[in-house]
């Protein structure tokens, strides 16, 4: 899956995107060459329910082809077709209503414990992630430097 941080100053709530092909995810061969393009937001703060309906802006202007977040995405990105996905990462997580808005706009969300608990459940092997019986050992240097990697 290719991936690509954003690293201008108005793209426009635009932090990441990617491509995603799903039968890499699953087994299934009904998804044999499906892909998603991944559109994500990521927040150190509490993400509250106005800065999800401002992502939700810049996603469709994104998934149109417009704005910044689309000008500023690599040519691999905006050459394709497929579905967008948005997803909204907040270190601090969520305050009130933003993640039942978000889920009832297809907007996925994830805060800091979720995703660490996402990768140590992880069905696949994670580099930097050892499981020994109902034992897990978290090994950050080998978990950074693989996903540094991926870009």
């Amino acid at each position: 899956m290719p991936c690509h941080v954003l690293r201008g100053t108005k793209e426009e709530g635009i932090d990441l995107c990617g491509i995603m092909t799903l039968n890499q995810q699953t087994p299934s061969a009904i998804w044999k060459d499906a892909t998603i393009r991944v559109l994500g937001q990521v927040k150190k703060t509490r993400v509250g329910q106005r800065d999800i309906r401002l992502f939700n802006t810049d996603l469709s202007s994104c998934a149109r082809g417009e704005g910044e977040g689309h000008r500023l995405s690599p040519e691999w990105f905006k050459k394709s077709k497929a579905p967008v996905l948005g997803f909204v990462f907040a270190f601090r997580g969520f305050t009130g209503k933003a993640p039942g808005w978000a889920k009832e706009h297809g907007i996925l969300t994830k805060d800091s414990r979720q995703m660490i608990e996402d990768v140590l459940n992880c069905s696949r092997e994670t580099p930097g992630v050892l499981k020994i019986g109902k034992t897990t050992q978290f090994h950050k240097d080998v978990f950074m430097k693989h996903f540094g990697s991926l870009r």
